[in-house]
């Protein structure tokens, strides 16, 4: 029954992170390399920017989910096992990606370091980033799925 609680909130965990990439990567996006510099300013503020809730949801649901990807690997063997690592791998990419370039562009962004004119390169960068996170999402999400059914 543990196992199962942990399997649902890895789940859980990696489908909402997940999904919540590929809508930006998808719909929020496209739509704002539509914007000119000062107004996509403002929608990355608004949209894209973590600052209100980055101290406290990102890491926890990362915190939850590791949590629950390594106590599930431990005692697993064979095809389970690899599909938590490549899981737990994802996580390292979603952390990573986020920690090391997402949040610093967004200070950047919100600190007004970076003008209108020269936003556009900011949210290509910030665009390219996103798609890896975006995969390794996937990685976690799909690694946790097929954990469930081998």
């Amino acid at each position: 029954m543990y196992r199962d609680l942990l399997f649902a909130v890895g789940l859980v965990a990696g489908g909402i992170a997940f999904g919540t990439q590929l809508n930006v990567l998808t719909v929020v996006l496209p739509a704002m390399r539509k914007e000119d510099g000062a107004m996509g300013i403002r929608l990355h503020n608004n949209l894209l920017d973590h600052a209100a809730h980055t101290a406290t949801a990102i890491p926890a649901v990362t915190l939850v989910g590791t949590t629950a990807l390594l106590l599930l690997i431990d005692g697993e063997s064979g095809a389970r096992a690899a599909a938590l690592v490549a899981a737990l791998g994802g996580v390292a990419g979603v952390t990573l990606t986020t920690v090391g370039f997402q949040v610093p562009a967004n200070k950047r962004v919100r600190g007004g370091v970076v003008a209108p004119a020269d936003y556009a390169p900011v949210l290509g960068r910030w665009r390219r980033v996103h798609l890896w996170r975006t995969v390794s999402g996937a990685l976690a999400f799909g690694g946790m799925v097929l954990a469930v059914f081998v």
